[in-house]
């Protein structure tokens, strides 16, 4: 059942098994570790397929959408993602290209949607 009062906070609630408590703090020190190398580390690791496709993804419906969401335009303009064959942090060309293929896909769907077709 979901709360919508104030007194959610004052509901009991079982405490988690003891399996569960170990999971977390296994996956909670992974992180932290993780966090403590990358901090260590100084530098940016370098982006993987899926950050350079999540860029490209992005991209197109912030340059098209421009009008509609002013706030989200102006930032990746500012960062000089719009600018034409601007890459994201890494040059693999194959990253690229897929990313250019989806992002092409993109523009042309968000055009033919803001056309009513």
């Amino acid at each position: 059942m979901l709360c919508d009062t104030a007194d959610c906070n004052n509901q009991s609630h079982p405490p988690n098994p003891a399996y569960r408590m170990r999971g977390n703090e296994e996956k909670l020190q992974a992180a932290a570790k993780a966090f403590l190398a990358a901090l260590r580390r100084g530098k940016r690791s370098k982006p993987g397929l899926f950050e350079v496709m999540a860029f490209h993804i992005g991209r197109a419906p912030c340059d098209e959408l421009g009008e509609s969401a002013p706030a989200d335009h102006a930032y990746w303009k500012k960062q000089g993602w719009l600018e034409k064959g601007r890459r994201y942090y890494v040059d693999v060309p194959v990253y690229h290209v897929l990313g250019v293929v989806v992002e092409w896909y993109l523009w042309r769907r968000v055009r033919r949607d803001l056309r009513g077709g």
